[in-house]
C-alpha cells in the first residue's frame, strides 16, 4: 500500500505565524517588551515608551533607542558629570567614560537596569507559555 500527502510546510508556518512577515516573532519581542516594561527605568516615560520593534535579517529587534538607554541598561554612571552647587547636574563634554558609580533608580529593585535580562530571568516560563499559545504549541 502506497501513501502519498503532500504537505505545504510554508502554509502551515504562516499559519503560525512563522513566515517570512515574521509575525510570531513580533509577538514575542512585544510579549517581552510588555512584561520588561515594569523593570524599565522610569522618570518620564521617556525610555520604557520609546521602544522599537524592528525585523532585520531573519530576526527581530526590541530596540530603546533614547541617547541614554545604554547607561541606564549597565546601571553605571557616565562622566564627567558636573554640578552647581544646587543639585543640578549636566554632562561634560565628550567623550564620556564609566565613572565607576552605580546609577540609583526610583522604583528600584524593580526598576533597575539590565530590565529585559531580568524578565527573561523572572518572567521566562509564562512568557514562553503565553507564545507557545500564538504559534499554536505547548510548553514542555
Amino acid at each position: 500500500m502506497n501513501v502519498k500527502t503532500n504537505i505545504d510546510a510554508k502554509k502551515i508556518l504562516r499559519k503560525h505565524g512563522l513566515g517570512p512577515d515574521q509575525a510570531a516573532v513580533k509577538k514575542l519581542a512585544l510579549m517581552i517588551a510588555r512584561h520588561a516594561d515594569k523593570r524599565v527605568p522610569m522618570r518620564d516615560g521617556t525610555l520604557k515608551n520609546g521602544k522599537q520593534i524592528t525585523a532585520n535579517d531573519g530576526g527581530v529587534q526590541l530596540k530603546y533607542p533614547a541617547a541614554y538607554a545604554h547607561y541606564q541598561y549597565e546601571g553605571r554612571v557616565m562622566g564627567p558629570n558636573y554640578t552647581d552647587g544646587k543639585g543640578t547636574f549636566w554632562s561634560g563634554a565628550a567623550p564620556k567614560h564609566y565613572t565607576g558609580s552605580a546609577l540609583t533608580y526610583s522604583g528600584a529593585p524593580t526598576r533597575g537596569d539590565h530590565w529585559v535580562d531580568r524578565t527573561w530571568d523572572e518572567d521566562g516560563g509564562k512568557i514562553t507559555a503565553e507564545f507557545a499559545k500564538v504559534v499554536g504549541g505547548r510548553k514542555v
